[in-house]
């Protein structure tokens, strides 16, 4: 049987190479998709040398080379080839349309990598047609699709889903000779002085073409976001799959945590979270003061600020005094919340850090664990392979057996017949013996018959004769 085999392009030699795959390798196969996300790759689908349609989903990650079957529950995508895939969110999968053994689809899967569950999404608006052959590329919130066909009808507009919305929508039409207006085409998204465009190359429309078409994208697709929607998440797909690693619970980003408390994020945060993103080893209390203190004037609010301006008509020394000692305690009270904020962070983090290490070294045991299982499987396959040789051997001995049964018997059956015959001859010749022999002993009585009859003529003749010699 075939397998799948992996190859790597080098941008700066400009020569392809075989990657050794290692794990369960995926059976060979065409139309299915791959897409990336983080540092694994994830294969769906596609039609295997037999003609088989196939729905399998399979993750090869790039920093081990291996190759492992992923088992997702839910509604699965009824198998499929030539269908349209990307990774939104690092979190989802999405499959659109592609080609059973008798139709083209226009239906939607996503598959949710933290739950490993399928589900069949329903989009509103101007619902695409069916079709299979057609390319992808997701740009923030939208998936744009283009070309494909369904039993010889060409897909002329260039499509795309609002993810956030979970809407359909008709963004250009191209003309028939056009790459995006056929199928089996490269898809690709660009950016280039401020410009953000797709750019599509090749296909077939029947003949195969080489033509290359440019789609620019709208501002308003550009800014589809919010500017709070515009945040930095932790791969989710990097790290339920290809690290194996569980994130610390306590450990969030504080982006996400003010988005789930509802509030907006302050200038203090955005210190919190600037420590958090770079983690570094821990410096010494002194310089970690200094940090802070500097840091003190940009975690003080609007109203802070409103109660810290001074009026310089009243400049009374009490007061200032007063008011200089009130700004040191609001300092000192700010510097404490965060050195103890801080602390807070960097033991939620030691502990991340630890945790990802056990994990790491869990999935190292892991790994040999499989590899020490691969070796034994292997030798169990060549004892098998062992048997399999002396079977047959063994049935090639129990072969020529019969056939030496058969002659043995096709010899004996020959030879009772030859018997048969020859006691038929025999009896023949019996009656013959038997019938001479009558005749025989008839002949023998008559010869004695004469004798006896040849002996009374010789008495009369001597009798005669003395009678002739006395007269």
């Amino acid at each position: 049987m075939d397998f799948v085999s992996v190859w790597s392009f080098d941008l700066e030699k400009d020569n392809w190479s075989n990657v050794e795959a290692k794990g369960e390798l995926p059976v060979a196969r065409i139309g299915h998709s791959v897409t990336r996300a983080g540092s694994v790759l994830i294969l769906f689908g596609g039609e295997d040398s037999k003609g088989r349609k196939l729905n399998d989903l399979h993750m090869f990650d790039l920093k081990s080379s291996m190759w492992l079957p992923l088992l997702a529950m839910g509604s699965v995508p009824s198998p499929r080839s030539k269908h349209v895939a990307a990774i939104y969110d690092e979190r989802l999968l999405l499959v659109f349309g592609g080609q059973t053994k008798n139709k083209s689809l226009n239906d939607l899967y996503a598959l949710d990598f933290e739950a490993m569950e399928w589900s069949r999404l329903k989009a509103r608006g101007v619902v695409p047609g069916p079709r299979a052959g057609a390319a992808g590329v997701l740009f923030n919130d939208n998936w744009y699709i283009a070309g494909g066909d369904s039993n010889g009808k060409r897909y002329l507009e260039t499509i795309a889903l609002d993810i956030t919305r979970m809407t359909w929508s008709v963004v250009a039409r191209s003309n028939i000779n056009s790459p995006s207006a056929s199928q089996g085409f490269s898809l690709v998204l660009a950016q280039r002085k401020g410009k953000t465009f797709l750019v599509a190359f090749g296909g077939r429309r029947p003949g195969i073409a080489s033509e290359v078409e440019v789609l620019f994208i709208s501002e308003e697709h550009i800014d589809s976001r919010k500017p709070d929607e515009i945040t930095v998440k932790k791969p989710v797909l990097g790290t339920r799959l290809a690290d194996q690693v569980a994130i610390h619970p306590d450990v969030i980003m504080p982006n996400e945590r003010l988005k789930e408390s509802g509030r907006s994020p302050s200038s203090e945060d955005q210190v919190n979270q600037s420590r958090i993103e770079s983690p570094r080893d821990k410096p010494s209390e002194e310089a970690e003061g200094d940090s802070l203190i500097n840091a003190v004037p940009a975690v003080i609010s609007e109203k802070d600020a409103e109660e810290v301006t001074v009026d310089t008509g009243q400049s009374d020394e009490s007061e200032s005094k007063q008011y200089s000692l009130e700004v040191k305690a609001s300092y000192e009270k700010k510097l404490a919340a965060a050195l103890k904020r801080n602390e807070a962070l960097e033991a939620q983090l030691k502990a991340a850090n630890t945790s990802r290490d056990d994990a790491e070294r869990s999935l190292v045991t892991v790994i040999k664990s499989r590899q020490k299982t691969e070796k034994r499987l292997a030798i169990a396959l060549k004892e098998i392979e062992v048997l399999k040789e002396k079977l047959r051997v063994a049935d090639l001995g129990q072969e020529e057996s019969m056939n030496l049964t058969n002659i043995v018997h096709t010899e004996n059956m020959r030879l009772d017949h030859d018997l048969a015959f020859l006691k038929a001859v025999l009896e023949d010749t019996q009656k013959e013996l038997q019938t001479t022999r009558g005749v025989l002993s008839s002949e023998r009585s008559r010869a004695f018959q004469l004798q006896v009859e040849l002996f009374e003529l010789k008495q009369t003749m001597q009798s005669l004769q003395s009678d002739t010699s006395n007269s």
